[in-house]
């Protein structure tokens, strides 16, 4: 990009997992290439974060502005980290010709000041700025172990949340991209589609529109509503309702999202084959509902100020909880394809909403315990709960179900569709490889004992695939998985 290498020092040698370097990077290099990759390099920053409107990053423009030959001095540099890296020696030192992956794991506040002066004050003394670096190069199969650590450690300027940190995950970058593919329906009353924009990383919708024109900036925002914005916290909260845990939402964000995290962990195999695009949709319609309840109950004459969070989240798993002895359950896809809930399952929330509140204040003192959001953390609440609401279903709400059997129906098909977008996925993948590189590597590991005879069956047939037979998804998954567990023992292309 810019004619020559960016000269640097090895500074440490992690072992097999990863190499570390120092290096210093103009400014202006900085700032052109984030305009040429945008988000893309903020990928594994647990916050993304560009918007210069905090205290600390005005400090860091006015730096650049007034005194560009302290910032060096000033600001405490970026931590960077890439799967690949070329260099060339230069004496006591080495250029760095070439990166694959780069990442600015911490320094949004600096990459956003930077930015920000490239793109409002026509990049002015930019060419004098110079940030210090510290690059990791690690091993690609180690990114998602290795980097959230580093990123971890290196974020300390502001606190940071479990939330984030699970954010690389596989589970949401598949809702991720959902979120950005999958068009919801329009609402009554409306001719527009949109979509439920996911965050997986803070600040995501702000960057997406930050620098658009007004014109295309008000086209996003029209298909992209901030009402219809979602956060990993927002999923988890629901979720954890509908699967009846709702003393464990009421602990916090915090506290439910590790509950969440470990439950999509557990759940994730068969490449998170439970979790495909009516998945989405069905979570989506859950939102929906737990938001329109919020709305209805804070808007009510009975509602007491405070409790309305522990009041939403109790009332729809008692609902939930009481249509599975039923052997029923709320249809949330029908609520997808609505965009809304309808008039009779609002006016079955509302009624068991108001009982939820009542109890919740009484039994908190029945129990003696002085704070209410406090008694609805145990157990016990839920407990109380079950036994002491009459959760009464109109006969009209039957619309608004599904059957047991049929919605367990419907999720075994998802999954089938999901395991055959996973089996294509891992096709191109490895047909994208190509043979040779597979050749190269089952030649590696065929001079070990690395592999199991099943592994080496594997890699032989992606060895020898041609433009007319290549391996099957099943086989595609297996090649992948051998290529895993060669990069770990050792193997470079």
């Amino acid at each position: 990009m810019f004619g020559k290498g960016l000269p640097c020092l090895p500074a440490n040698s992690g072992g097999a997992e990863l190499e570390s370097y120092l290096t210093v990077i103009p400014g202006d290099w900085l700032a052109e290439i984030y305009d040429l990759y945008g988000g893309r390099l903020l990928e594994q920053n647990v916050r993304t974060f560009l918007q210069a409107t905090r205290g600390v990053n005005k400090g860091i423009r006015k730096t650049i502005l007034e005194e560009p030959q302290m910032f060096f001095a000033y600001n405490n540099g970026i931590s960077a980290t890439a799967a690949k890296a070329e260099f060339d020696p230069d004496g006591n030192q080495v250029l760095v010709n070439r990166l694959e992956n780069l990442q600015i794991v911490n320094g949004g506040q600096t990459t956003a000041s930077i930015f920000n002066v490239m793109k409002r004050d026509k990049a002015e003394n930019l060419d004098k700025v110079r940030v210090q670096m510290k690059l990791s190069v690690v091993r690609p199969d180690m990114v998602d172990e290795i980097v959230p650590k580093i990123s971890l450690y290196a974020n300390s300027q502001n606190k940071v949340s479990d939330a984030d940190f699970f954010s690389n995950h596989p589970f949401h970058r598949r809702i991720e991209s959902f979120s950005r593919n999958v068009w919801a329906p329009a609402a009554e009353g409306s001719q527009q589609m949109t979509h439920w924009f996911y965050e997986r990383a803070r600040g995501q919708y702000a960057n997406a529109s930050a620098y658009m024109t007004p014109a295309k900036k008000k086209e996003f925002e029209v298909q992209n509503p901030r009402k219809q914005l979602i956060q990993k916290t927002d999923i988890a909260k629901v979720l954890v309702t509908i699967m009846c845990m709702p003393h464990v939402v009421s602990q916090g964000a915090q506290k439910n999202f590790k509950f969440f995290a470990e439950n999509v962990t557990g759940h994730w195999g068969e490449e998170g084959a439970a979790f495909g695009e009516e998945w989405f949709k069905g979570i989506i319609g859950a939102t929906i509902a737990f938001r329109t309840l919020e709305r209805l109950v804070g808007s009510a004459d009975w509602y007491a100020q405070g409790y309305r969070a522990n009041t939403v989240t109790y009332s729809i798993a008692l609902l939930t909880h009481e249509l599975k002895s039923r052997k029923q359950d709320i249809d949330f896809l029908k609520i997808w394809n609505r965009q809304a809930t309808s008039s009779s399952l609002n006016q079955v929330l509302l009624g068991i909403a108001k009982q939820v509140q009542a109890r919740i204040i009484s039994s908190a003192e029945a129990y003696r315990v002085a704070n209410v959001t406090e008694w609805c953390k145990r157990e016990k609440c839920w407990d109380d709960l079950l036994q002491s609401v009459d959760v009464r279903l109109e006969s009209d709400l039957d619309k608004d179900l599904i059957d047991a059997d049929e919605k367990e129906g419907a999720k075994r098909a998802a999954r089938r569709d999901q395991k055959v977008l996973n089996d294509i996925e891992a096709q191109t993948y490895v047909v994208g490889r190509g043979a040779t590189y597979w050749s190269k590597l089952h030649k590696w590991a065929s001079e070990g004992l690395v592999m199991t005879p099943s592994e080496m069956d594997f890699l032989s047939v992606a060895a020898s695939m041609t433009s007319r037979k290549i391996p099957s998804g099943p086989q595609s998954q297996k090649v992948i998985a051998a290529e895993k567990k060669a990069l770990q023992e050792g193997f470079k292309e």
